[in-house]
């Protein structure tokens, strides 16, 4: 494109030796008015050299910017990936650690609780057997002791008076009780009482009523004395079962509290335990949760590495590609300019040569002389010596080599044609230069817009985002509100059970002791009552029934009424019999108001409990999808991230394709423009034209 002034330069030659003839008067005044066009020529082309040389700085400042910029951001994704795989294999490792510690720990808890839950079981079945042997053993005591005093106070009677008749039922009862103790306690008993004291309490439990037997007259004082013998074994045997009995119970009482301290003790530590394995499975939980969370982001991250690492290999790849080819189109341009420069300073050389200036100064009667064939014949070697050297000089321009030919072969009437076709290529040119131009203008106006719209979504997406992110913490700190909740409801239910176990326990004595207490009592009462409500007989006749044991008994001046005072002690203990009713009645009340507040505390703890646990559902479910949104928006944040460095990538693209066009349009324009008026001026002097006309232009 730039080898056309040229053309015209040769041609405007041409057209003017050929006019000579007519326009013999302008001498000198063409000639410098070529040279002048083309010394605008070389300054226009040392213009566009500059203006290359700015725009080959700039893009080997670009070029140079962003090879420097991705090189670093290779290494560095490098060096990143590294990094992120040792991370994950460390992450990795370290959750399957912790999912080994969790389950042993869980393990742990839960084989600790079974102990504890073993050891309960175990300590409530030894507190009810306690308790029924405590019970059992504190009847029999009051037993032994309620029989003791019948024997003994009966045996002194009878060393005192004579005769009774309410003797018979109580040593009966006495008899019953033996032989339930010795039932009732057989094993404990099995050591205790030799064979003979079985054969006596037999003897005994056979015939009671002959242990006190009115004495025989013709029986003497030491057989009297024998007789009453067994009576003494039945209450030494007594006293020793009775020693037996309390030392046993003191026992029991002992081993029971030694079995509650070891359970308490066990329970402590037990308690202690799984205390401390629970809060290592919350914590090893918040750290595996943690972990696994920092290994899915680090994944996540390792992907996008790889694929920006990806991108970025390909964008060094070309740019590195389109920088070096810049570079030697660059290096073509300059020395294409060089060349024409050359070949445009040669052509003024040769106008402003003493040869050009006598040819040019030939009068009109010595053209006059030669005919136009001569004249023609003269100037087309010329001609084509000049076509021919710019031909030499621009090999890659072919047409005008075809040119230099034509001028050497052809008449002027088909060069003529072939610089129409030129100033049609020309204008073809031009009109390409436009169209790309137009799109050039479109193109950045659509990348402008794409990159608003998608610069838009990124701010919409990182707001999102952060609303998701503060969702998510609000979420997180309401779970972790309701589960500590749910924790401090779960130990008091645990309380709650401790202390009914307790208030239950102390109910079971209470209620065992109350009972007890009636049961011994209404015994001693009915042993008093049908003593003192058996009619009117005196105390005489009941000593005028025991036996004589030496000695005159004791005669009274008038019969002796039964004493006023077993009507008080029958009274006193029919109180202490209500009062122990009353305290069982009341303990039994405060059971089962107790037992109802527990059950109803259960109720409301569980409601709260599912009322806790569904909420905590629907607030994880929340931020579940709330986790899922964030992915989503960070999936779509780097796509959109992506899209916008694709069009900086194509705006990069544009800029490389469109900067010289649109900067040098008007100018290229105008030059093109100029030549292809000097080439229609050159086909209106080969129509008729003047060539001074066209000079005056």
């Amino acid at each position: 494109m730039k080898i056309a002034p040229f053309l015209a330069l040769a041609l405007l030659m041409h057209i003017h030796l050929g006019a000579a003839s007519v326009a013999g008067t302008v001498k000198n005044r063409p000639v410098a008015r070529v040279v002048k066009l083309l010394k605008d020529m070389i300054t226009q082309l040392q213009k566009e050299g500059e203006e290359d040389d700015e725009t080959y700085d700039a893009l080997t400042c670009w070029c140079q910017t962003n090879d420097k910029h991705k090189t670093k951001s290779n290494v560095d994704n490098a060096q990143r990936i590294k990094d992120l795989e040792s991370s994950i294999e460390e992450l990795t490792a370290k959750s399957a650690r912790l999912n080994g510690e969790i389950g042993d720990l869980s393990k742990e808890v839960a084989k600790n609780e079974a102990a504890v839950d073993t050891a309960t079981e175990l300590r409530r079945k030894q507190l009810a057997e306690f308790t029924e042997q405590e019970k059992s053993m504190i009847q029999s005591i009051i037993g032994l002791k309620s029989g003791l005093e019948t024997l003994k106070r009966g045996r002194v009677d009878l060393l005192q008076q004579r005769g009774t008749v309410s003797r018979t039922m109580s040593i009966l009862e006495i008899s019953a009780m033996l032989q339930q103790q010795l039932r009732r306690h057989a094993d404990l008993l099995a050591d205790l009482i030799t064979v003979k004291q079985r054969k006596v309490i037999g003897a005994f439990m056979q015939a009671p009523d002959d242990y006190f037997d009115e004495e025989e007259p013709a029986m003497s004082q030491q057989a009297q004395a024998a007789k009453a013998a067994p009576t003494s074994q039945i209450v030494g045997i007594m006293s020793q079962m009775l020693e037996s009995f309390e030392a046993n119970l003191e026992q029991t009482r002992r081993q029971e509290a030694r079995n509650q301290e070891a359970y308490e003790d066990l329970k402590t530590a037990k308690t202690g335990e799984i205390t401390a394995a629970s809060h290592a499975v919350d914590l090893k939980t918040g750290e595996l949760t943690e972990g696994d969370k920092h290994n899915a982001i680090s994944k996540q991250d390792l992907i996008d590495t790889r694929n920006t690492l990806d991108e970025d290999t390909k964008f060094l790849a070309d740019l590195k590609k389109r920088c070096q080819e810049s570079d030697r189109l660059y290096q073509a341009r300059v020395a294409m300019r060089q060349e024409e420069i050359q070949a445009v300073n040669k052509a003024v050389s040769f106008l402003d040569s003493d040869e050009a200036k006598d040819l040019f100064s030939r009068t009109m009667s010595f053209l006059q002389q030669r005919s136009l064939n001569m004249r023609e014949r003269d100037l087309r070697p010329k001609l084509v010596k000049v076509l021919s050297a710019a031909a030499k000089q621009f090999q890659h321009d072919k047409r005008l080599a075809v040119i230099a030919v034509k001028a050497r072969i052809d008449a002027f009437a088909k060069v003529r044609q072939t610089v129409e076709e030129m100033i049609a290529k020309l204008e073809e040119e031009q009109e390409q230069e436009v169209k790309h131009r137009d799109f050039c203008v479109q193109e950045f106006n659509s990348n402008d817009r794409d990159m608003e719209s998608k610069t838009r979504d990124k701010a919409d997406l990182e707001a999102k985002m952060d609303n998701l992110k503060v969702l998510m913490d609000e979420l997180t700190s309401a779970i972790e509100q309701l589960k500590a909740e749910v924790s401090v409801l779960q130990i008091q239910l645990k309380k709650a059970g401790e202390e009914r176990e307790k208030q239950n326990k102390d109910f079971q004595l209470v209620v065992g002791d109350a009972r007890a207490t009636q049961t011994v009592l209404k015994a001693s009462l009915k042993v008093l009552q049908k003593f003192y409500n058996s009619g009117d007989a005196s105390l005489i006749q009941v000593v005028a029934h025991q036996p004589d044991f030496g000695g005159p008994p004791q005669q009274f001046d008038e019969p002796a009424k039964k004493g006023a005072a077993g009507a008080g002690v029958m009274q006193l203990i029919q109180n202490v019999i209500d009062e122990a009713a009353q305290m069982e009645k009341e303990a039994i009340h405060a059971e089962t108001v107790s037992q109802q507040a527990y059950e109803d505390f259960v109720i409301d703890s569980n409601t709260s409990y599912e009322v806790l646990l569904k909420d905590i559902m629907n607030k994880s479910k929340e931020k579940a999808e709330a986790e899922g949104d964030m992915v989503e928006s960070n999936q779509e944040h780097r796509e959109v991230n992506n899209e916008i460095k694709e069009l900086n990538f194509a705006k990069d693209d544009l800029h490389y394709s469109c900067d010289y066009t649109m900067k040098n349009f008007a100018g290229r324009q105008a030059a093109r423009a100029d030549e292809v008026e000097a080439l229609r001026q050159a086909i209106a002097m080969f129509s008729g034209g003047s060539f001074a006309a066209l000079m005056q232009r």
